[in-house]
This record gives C-alpha cells, structure tokens and sequence, in this order.
C-alpha cells in the first residue's frame, strides 16, 4: 500500500513537472553592431542579428556611407514575446504599440515583440537612431517620420532586403480616405492632430512624399533643396515651392498620381558586405530574471516608490550576486537611499577592482551625495577617480564621459576646452541621447558659442514628437537666436550652414 501511495505520488509529481512551463532562458547575441537579447530560440535570435546588419549595412550604403565602419557604441535590441514584456518596462505604452525606442542617460536600446516575418516597428525605430546619429542637422517633421515609414517598411530577410515596394498600410489610407492638406503636412507634427485618422494620414502622406522624392535621382535635388531654403529662414511651404517648382496644388496632383503608379524598389543582398560574426550566449539566470527590470530602471522618476519596493524584493533573490547587486545599487541611487548604494557599490569594487560598470555607479553615487546641501567635496574628488579608472578601462562609454563633465559643472572654469571636449566625445559616441546633447549645447552656450549650441539642438528640437528634451531644445534655440540678435554675431547664418548636412546628400 505505501508503496503504491509513493508510486502515485512520484506520478503525480511527474505530471505536475511536465505542465509546468519552463522558465524563459534568455539569450545574448552580440555582433559588430548590436547587442540582441532574446528569450526566444537561438536560431530566430541569430536570423534577427543577421536582419539587423544587413538593415544597416544597406542604410549606410544607400547614403554613401563605408558599410564596413566599426561601430565604438552597439546599440542594445530587446526581443521579448508579447505586450506585457514591452510593459513591464514601459507601463503608459498603448496596447497597439508593437515596440519602442528609448534613449536616455543611462541606456540607449530598442525593445519590440518577436515576429520572424514583421520587424517594421523596430526598423521604423531603428531609422529614427539612424538618422539622427547620423546627420547633424535637424529635419522637418514630415521628413523625419516619412524618413523612417520609408524605410521600416523594408522587406527583410537575413540574406536580402527589398526597400520601397508599396507600404500596404500606408497605400490603403491613401486609397481610402480623405487626404489632409499638403500645407497641414508641411507645417504640423503629428500629435498636434487631435483625430486618430489624420495622424494615420500624416504617416502615410509623409511616407508617400518621402519616397517621391528619395526614389528618384532626379528629385533628390528637390529635396537638397528644399532642405536648405528652410536652413536660410524660409517658411515651409514657400520653401517647398521654390524647390520643386510647383506650387501646392500641383504637388498634390502629383502625389495623388504617383500613389497609382508602379513605385521604383531598391535590391541589396548581404553578398555585398562582409558577413558579420555573431556570438550567442545564455544569461546567467539571475541576469535573465531581473534583465527587464534593469530596461525599467533606466526611465523611472525619482518618486517611484513602487518600483524602489519592486526592485528591492526582486534583488533580495539575488543578494551576493553580481545581477542582484548591481541593480539594487542603482536603484537606491536613483531612487532610494544613495549611501546604501555607495556601500553595495563599494563592497563591490573591493572585491571586483576593474569592474567597469561598478566603478561608474560608484563615481556617480559620491559625486551625487558630494552634491547634497551637507555634501562632503572629497567625495566629489574621490567619485572623479572612479570615473576617470573607467574611462581608461573603456574609453567609449558616453556615461562615463558625460558623468565626468559633470563632476566639473561647479568649478570656476567650467566649461574649459576640456569640459567640452569631454562632452562632444560623449555626443559622438551617443547623438541620440537628449540628455548628453542638451548639457553639450549649454555648455557651448555659456562659452558664447551660439551658432554651434543651435546647430547641436536642431536634431532634437525637429523631434516630431511633444516631449520635453524637444520642447527644451526648441526653447533654447529661440534664446539663443534671440542672444545673437542682440550681439549682432557675425556670419550666424553661413557657420551653421557650414555644419549642417543634408539627410540624404549622398543617397543613391
């Protein structure tokens, strides 16, 4: 009789094994420009790394770009199974929304759901990063959006991608309904649209007039155009105008005709570049566990408790290791108590000296408590030396760079040529961070370099987007100008033109 209670027992514990879902083991991929982290399996995992490059090899290549440039900042891709993943590191995200974009002070990444045959939220994402670590300039709304629809809707396999054939979405809005005014297009952004449908309009009449004027060689020159008419101050439909030749009304009329025509594709096979080399690993599972709660981390306010609370239970599982450590740290930094975290963090470094990551945490920890009303300023002389060993351990860390640039923010010189280059090193390895780019510029400001803080806040004030890094940069330019004005500074005009480059200058 025991024994038969045991056997059914040793069954039933079997069955209850079997049906019990496995816990997700994540993966790290890593290749000349990205890092991809995936709970999938490894073979979708490495198919997306390949689809990565090839997208940016092509991207570089249509714009006259050496494709084969190394990259010094990889940018981190998060592919996770559905809305509650992207939600646990985004919780305001829409329902509808399929991925995201986020560049911050602490983390530039992508994170979208998994779809072997649908990448075009993350490659409509990816072509916002793109473009603005690219160019130097900012761009109108328009452009920016119908820039990125043009391209997200790339067909997109490992070995070949097919860009420009018919965006279906977007054609069966045109097909459909009634079109906006092309003077709404060139002149609003989208969320100054209070209806759903003409934001729906706005993405597809940008993608459309984006491809008239990219897929053809002879209306490139249009597009140069145009560009630079709004450069020297012209309004934008006078500018557009001017630069087609064509007034308003007959640019519709073309737009209109075009949208039934047989629309010109671009081929590039991954033939045409070096195969890239992907290495695949899998997270310890502590990292794995706490991997979103970390993506959370990098966007929280200063006042989310819960999260604090959420994070200290979660790290708690982890304690005495490295994972568990490292984000409890930063936590308590960023929103608890900072000589907790400077404890952990030094406890830490101890036993780890050339861990790269603590000795950043650790210098921005003392110089935020140096920082405080009954701060001690040898901390802030201490957290210096953190940061400086971590630049020397890795020099292409825009944290680190912008973390020391900061330590000097309260020094009688600053900003010396010093200081400003540490910052415009920070910016080239993150352009798209808002943070890094703001201090850059106000920095340069208060050097009465003017012309240069404008021309490093044009790609975030033409954001398309209401946030408020964009609607900071957009009020600092108008003080800027307005301090030009006032000192009468010579060839404003002509040195901002000078640094400025077009999108596509050199687009095939």
């Amino acid at each position: 009789m025991t024994r038969l209670r045991l056997a059914a027992l040793a069954l039933s514990a079997l069955t209850m094994l079997a049906a019990t879902p496995a816990l997700a083991e994540w993966r790290r991929a890593e290749s000349p420009r990205f890092i991809v982290y995936s709970d999938g399996d490894e073979r979708s995992l490495r198919d997306s790394v390949l689809q990565l490059e090839l997208y940016e090899n092509a991207l570089r290549s249509l714009h006259g770009m050496n494709p084969n440039a190394a990259s010094r900042q990889k940018i981190a891709i998060y592919l996770v199974r559905g809305h509650a993943d992207l939600k646990t590191v985004a919780p305001n995200l829409r329902d509808e929304v399929a991925g995201f974009y986020q560049a911050t002070d602490d983390e530039i990444f992508a994170m979208a759901i998994r779809e072997r045959r649908n990448m075009e939220t993350l490659l409509h994402e990816y072509a916002h990063h793109f473009m603005i670590g690219s160019f130097a300039t900012g761009f109108p709304a328009w452009f920016v959006e119908g820039y990125a629809e043009y391209f997200s809707g790339a067909e997109l396999q490992p070995s070949r991608m097919v860009v420009g054939d018919v965006n279906r979405g977007r054609a069966d809005w045109l097909n459909y309904n009634q079109w906006l005014p092309l003077n709404l297009i060139l002149t609003r952004r989208p969320f100054e649209f209070q209806d759903p449908k003409a934001v729906s309009m706005y993405y597809a009449q940008s993608w459309l007039l984006t491809h008239w004027f990219v897929a053809s060689p002879e209306r490139m020159p249009m597009l140069y155009a145009y560009i630079g008419n709004l450069r020297r101050g012209m309004e934008a439909i006078p500018a557009m105008e001017a630069a087609t030749g064509m007034t308003l009304a007959q640019l519709e009329r073309q737009q209109q005709a075009y949208i039934r025509q047989r629309l010109a594709i671009k081929i590039i096979t991954s033939d045409q570049f070096t195969r890239p080399e992907i290495s695949v690993s899998v997270l310890p599972r502590s990292e794995g566990d706490l991997l979103l709660a970390n993506l959370r981390l990098s966007s929280a306010s200063s006042e989310d408790a819960a999260l604090l609370a959420d994070i200290r239970q979660k790290a708690a599982a982890y304690s005495g290791e490295r994972a568990g450590d490292l984000l409890l740290a930063r936590a308590e930094l960023k929103l608890g108590d900072k000589a907790q975290a400077r404890l952990i963090l030094e406890r830490m470094q101890a036993a780890t000296p050339d861990d790269v990551d603590v000795l950043r945490l650790l210098g921005e920890t003392l110089t935020s408590l140096a920082q405080q009303p009954d701060g001690d300023m040898e901390l802030l002389r201490q957290g210096r030396s953190h940061l400086a060993k971590a630049y020397q351990l890795n020099p292409d860390d825009y944290r680190t760079l912008t973390l020391l640039a900061e330590t000097r923010r309260g020094a009688e010189n600053f900003p010396s040529d010093n200081d400003v280059e540490t910052l415009l090193a920070a910016l080239e390895l993150a352009p798209q961070a808002a943070g890094v780019r703001l201090f850059t510029a106000q920095a340069r400001a208060q050097r009465q370099e003017h012309v240069e803080a404008i021309t490093l806040l044009q790609p975030l004030a033409a954001s398309p987007h209401p946030d408020r890094a964009a609607l900071m940069a957009r009020a600092l330019i108008e003080r800027y100008h307005a301090e030009l004005s006032a000192s009468e500074s010579p060839n404003k005009v002509e040195k901002s033109e000078k640094e400025a480059q077009a999108p596509s200058d050199a687009m095939e």
